[in-house]
């Protein structure tokens, strides 16, 4: 049996024997997803007031029709940043298990750039509902059940899958980031000396830098359309033109952390894991 551990993103690969491909494929999945959920709740804490300052800008956007906001018009109140943390941790750590998980079992056919890609785009199924909840959350101050049972009640099940093409496709962007391409830009500059941390840190900024310019058009489409069901199609995409950008900063900062937290994290977990097995 010859079992390897990706040493950048710590995508646990195997290359046995025929009679035994089954029983460890399964075992590389349930670590994939364990490994998944815990990174996933770790930086949940980190990023959700980044999430908060976006989404209340990407609304404020929306209403004025300005793609800036002055950071004096947030809340001063922590409590109000964090205001639909719970539902959002619930969410994420399965999110970016299932993402985990997912890559896990493409990149054994696919490019890991386009294995990591569709595993985002997968994971939109979790994503939507989730985000789309805690959007109305953050809009209303009610508590998680009390806004999945207005969602619910007026808008039904559709209600929680309002934008999950946008959804959809900036997950598949995020994912690429930190499963993508910043495992393989680390390892290629660890190839020629970099020390791990610099290469780390390094890869996390710019690919999470461009996976935020690449996908934030979307993000504040689907920010937007989650945050108000009274608008129409034609106001949206009125209004997206002028604020498309809304909120980039901050979506930079989050995403900057997590592709270079997350990689980091799942690395060093299924190192310990695989070390604990022998």
């Amino acid at each position: 049996m010859s079992k390897s551990v990706n040493s950048s993103n710590g995508v646990v690969t195997e290359h046995d024997p025929p009679h035994e491909v089954n029983k460890n494929k399964s075992a590389n999945f349930w670590q994939n997803v364990f490994v998944g959920s815990i990174t996933g709740m770790s930086v949940v804490s980190i990023i959700q007031p980044m999430i908060y300052f976006k989404n209340t800008t990407q609304a404020r956007a929306a209403e004025g029709g300005q793609s800036v906001v002055q950071v004096k018009s947030f809340e001063k109140n922590p409590c109000v940043w964090y205001r639909g943390v719970a539902g959002f941790a619930a969410s994420f750590a399965p999110t970016v298990a299932i993402q985990t998980a997912a890559n896990g079992i493409f990149s054994n056919v696919w490019n890991p750039f386009f294995a990591a890609s569709a595993a985002g785009i997968i994971s939109a199924v979790v994503v939507c509902p989730a985000e789309g909840v805690m959007i109305q959350q953050q809009k209303m101050g009610n508590n998680f059940w009390q806004t999945v049972k207005y969602v619910y009640t007026n808008y039904g099940v559709q209600g929680f899958y309002r934008a999950f093409t946008p959804t959809a496709i900036r997950e598949g962007a995020f994912t690429a980031a930190y499963l993508g391409a910043a495992p393989m830009m680390k390892e290629k500059m660890q190839s020629f000396g970099v020390n791990e941390w610099v290469a780390q840190m390094v890869t996390g900024v710019v690919a999470g830098t461009v996976a935020a310019g690449i996908s934030h058009p979307f993000d504040t489409f689907k920010t937007q359309k989650q945050g108000d069901f009274s608008m129409k199609m034609s106001m949206i995409k009125a209004v997206f033109q002028k604020t498309a950008f809304a909120g980039f900063g901050w979506r930079v900062a989050m995403i900057t952390i997590a592709t270079t937290v997350i990689p980091f994290v799942q690395a060093k977990l299924n190192a310990k894991i695989e070390q604990a097995r022998h």
